[in-house]
């Protein structure tokens, strides 16, 4: 979804992932589109304890600097996004020429001021009740991915969203806000 939507390269930082997962990568690696680095799980000093959401949270912060650090020069704008995640770049074709048209609608005391990054406000679709998250092997394969039916409304407090961002120009960064 991301190739389609006009990403020019994805990188995913995990902490484990199995076998049937990492084939799925496999092919997107060769092409170069996918880029996958390992991130260490975080060490407990008591066996059996089950990771918990502040660990999850520590390793996406860890990922996301060590991406921006990495590769700062070598993109304009860069995005975190978890992998069932997506910014929709509405009404355009991508996300470029979507970026491109939020500069255009600037005012032109606007224009000359550098932007740090993008922000999108976030609508979650869930599935149906009842629905099993499985995919139906009956139908095309291409239609797994549009199995959520319903969207929640735009919350009117507060506010979660995604930033599109450049990494020489902003100021700080998340990934669930």
């Amino acid at each position: 979804m991301q190739r389609i939507l006009g990403v020019g390269k994805v990188f995913i930082y995990k902490s484990s992932i199995g076998l049937q997962e990492s084939r799925v990568l496999w092919d997107y690696q060769d092409e170069g589109f996918v880029e996958v680095h390992q991130i260490p799980p975080i060490e407990r000093s008591v066996d059996g304890l089950v990771e918990t959401k502040e660990d999850i949270s520590v390793r996406q912060g860890i990922g996301l600097n060590d991406c921006v650090f990495r590769n700062m020069f070598q993109f304009k704008y860069m995005c975190g996004l978890d992998t069932d995640e997506f910014i929709m770049p509405q009404p355009t074709a991508n996300l470029s020429s979507l970026l491109h048209a939020i500069q255009q609608s600037l005012s032109p005391e606007l224009k000359s001021t550098p932007v740090g990054s993008y922000l999108f406000q976030t609508v979650d679709f869930l599935s149906e009740p009842g629905y099993d998250p499985r995919p139906d092997l009956s139908k095309p394969w291409y239609t797994h991915y549009l199995r959520y039916r319903w969207g929640l409304p735009v919350r009117s407090h507060g506010i979660h969203a995604k930033i599109i961002f450049n990494p020489r120009a902003c100021k700080a960064l998340f990934v669930h806000r």
